[in-house]
């Protein structure tokens, strides 16, 4: 980088000395004739493929002129503007090789402590052009915005008061962040030419009173969608026909019911337990849970036994009375997978911010396996109890409690482990954007769940001795169960690491910062994050909501990667949630106490 050029002023034209309490005025610049080769001025600032993301697709605008205030992030990698370094750590710029100096222009001079504007010539990332020094006998400047923009409130990330009509940028300054290693998404940006995250600017939202804020604490008021309401009525609804069905028991078994619905409870509360350990990396809606849970153990049930009932009806009218094994080996894996994955299909289309990975697909069809087996089990051990009951003085106790430990001991997982694979493939249409790939799954999966199903029941119902009948049964549960958690594990952790790959992409295009990417990328960070928050008030729903956000966000970054063609809906919803994260943002940093 050349040296500044130190000619003799003009004796005719002397530099008049400065006036105690003037204020230097800004110097007027322009940028060199010839832009020095392989710098940055002579790169479009639009956006190319391959290149890491930068913000909105195209060229940018200029930078306004803005007042310097330390510490701001958007002044990182700005010149002074009489070629000396920054104050926040930018390095200095000397003159291109074809910007020439007057005759009269003083050598290089320190800009003033007090110089109350800063101007940078291009947008930020650019390396700005050498100065051109100012001509003492011209009237100073006069600050105010360009053209293009109007004044706003600041904004986090805008150390000024002038802010792009539309709303706020991006935090932080792509060219401040540090390139991180080439990922997966970057490599997938390459390869299918996707533009990066972008956002429209919008005016900031002017802050409330503090007791407003503190009276109106984000995350406390839930905004209930129409969807919603109807999730909430469907869960409703379920519930009081799964109520009907234990008074129906309890009318059927008599005294009985109320020992065997706890016992076939407990296989419940285990599975739904482990179910909510392995759903904490992206917890999903209560509403939604139960909802499965409901649907599997009331209308599955009741759809099973009106199909099953009228096939076999069409069975004897047409055909005659149907063998022994077309019962559990045909009718049951076809009208029960059916029934069940009825609700798979549903939340997939009505519901689909819920749907978008296979380990929310396999999650949502073990919740609705549970439910099934919920009510099954109450059948069998009634059933069972009843019969024994008939063989004398405890024959009822001992024939329900090896009812329940076949069913709830040994094999509590064989309804989670069908339904839970019909949802595991569908999953893996349910990452791209439109509904074609997941519905195209969800019938790609049903034979898998009606053949695993199909074959449990084949092997269940070939009777040997009694002790083989437990090892088999044992087996066959214990592979299950194995089979089950082993994929659960295996799709949590690529989740986790999806999602910071995709975080730092946002942090590359600077709507997060590095820091930000890798808390709320890993467990450890989230639990950092969440006992840091807690120490001021109403700091930890606004973490967990932001938690929620980042892990909405990379969902949403991975589908547009997969299918760069059919985004437009995906990137909608992209720009909301990066400006509800940067509200929160704003607004944790403001309980904080700390400038936001």
């Amino acid at each position: 980088m050349s040296q500044p050029s130190t000619e003799p002023t003009d004796p005719s034209r002397p530099s008049p000395p400065p006036q105690p309490g003037h204020r230097p005025a800004a110097p007027r610049f322009r940028p060199p004739a010839t832009p020095e080769p392989g710098s940055a001025q002579g790169t479009p600032q639009g956006h190319r493929a391959g290149s890491p993301p930068q913000g909105p697709a195209g060229p940018r605008p200029p930078a306004p002129i803005v007042q310097g205030t330390p510490g701001g992030h958007g002044t990182q990698g700005r010149q002074d503007p009489q070629g000396q370094p920054d104050p926040h750590g930018a390095p200095a710029s000397s003159p291109g090789p074809g910007a020439s100096r007057p005759a009269s222009a003083p050598g290089p001079q320190s800009a003033p402590a007090s110089a109350p504007f800063r101007s940078s010539p291009g947008p930020v990332g650019s390396q700005p052009p050498g100065p051109r020094q100012p001509q003492p006998s011209r009237p100073a400047p006069q600050p105010g915005p360009p053209r293009g923009f109007s004044p706003g409130p600041s904004q986090p990330g805008h150390p000024g008061g002038l802010v792009p009509p539309g709303g706020p940028q991006r935090p932080y300054p792509a060219a401040a962040q540090p390139v991180f290693a080439p990922t997966i998404t970057q490599e997938m940006r390459l390869r299918h030419q996707v533009a990066p995250p972008q956002q429209p600017y919008r005016p900031a939202e002017p802050r409330t009173e503090w007791t407003t804020t503190a009276i109106a604490l984000p995350g406390q008021r839930k905004s209930w969608s129409a969807r919603r309401i109807v999730a909430l009525i469907g869960v409703c609804v379920l519930a009081v026909a799964l109520l009907v069905m234990l008074l129906i028991a309890l009318l059927v078994f008599g005294p009985a019911a109320l020992v065997v619905v706890p016992l076939a409870a407990l296989p419940l509360i285990v599975v739904v337990g482990v179910i909510w350990l392995l759903d904490r990396w992206r917890p999903q809606s209560p509403i939604m849970m139960a909802l499965c849970v409901l649907w599997g153990a009331a209308a599955s049930v009741v759809m099973t036994l009106v199909l099953g009932l009228g096939a076999e009806i069409a069975y004897a009218l047409t055909i005659g009375a149907p063998p022994d094994w077309v019962g559990p080996v045909i009718h049951a894996p076809l009208f029960e997978e059916s029934t069940k994955g009825v609700l798979l299909l549903a939340i997939l289309i009505f519901a689909r911010k819920h749907f978008d990975g296979p380990l929310q697909g396999l999650l949502f069809g073990s919740l609705i396996g549970i439910g099934f087996a919920f009510t099954e089990d109450i059948l069998y051990i009634g059933t069972a109890t009843m019969a024994g009951q008939e063989l004398g003085a405890g024959g009822g106790i001992v024939a329900g409690g090896l009812t329940f430990f076949l069913r709830g001991v040994l094999t509590p997982f064989a309804h989670v482990a069908f339904t839970g694979a019909i949802g595991l493939i569908m999953g893996f249409g349910a990452r791209r954007p439109g509904l074609g790939w997941g519905i195209g799954l969800f019938f790609a999966g049903l034979p898998v769940g009606m053949l695993l199903h199909g074959l449990w029941n084949l092997i269940a119902s070939t009777s040997l001795t009694f002790l083989l009948d437990l090892l088999v049964a044992a087996l066959m549960g214990f592979l299950c169960f194995a089979g089950w958690l082993t994929a659960a594990l295996l799709l949590r952790r690529d989740e986790v690491k999806r999602t910071r790959q995709a975080l730092e992409d946002y942090a590359q295009a600077g709507w997060l910062t590095p820091a930000e990417a890798e808390m709320f990328g890993s467990w450890a960070g989230r639990r950092k994050g969440r006992a840091w928050a807690a120490r001021f008030p109403g700091g930890k729903p606004i973490m967990q909501k932001m938690i929620r956000t980042s892990a909405l966000l990379a969902v949403l970054r991975h589908r547009i990667l997969l299918n760069p063609r059919t985004t437009g809906a995906e990137r909608a919803s992209e720009a909301k949630l990066l400006a509800g994260f940067t509200r929160l943002r704003s607004e944790l940093l403001q309980r904080a106490g700390m400038p936001g």
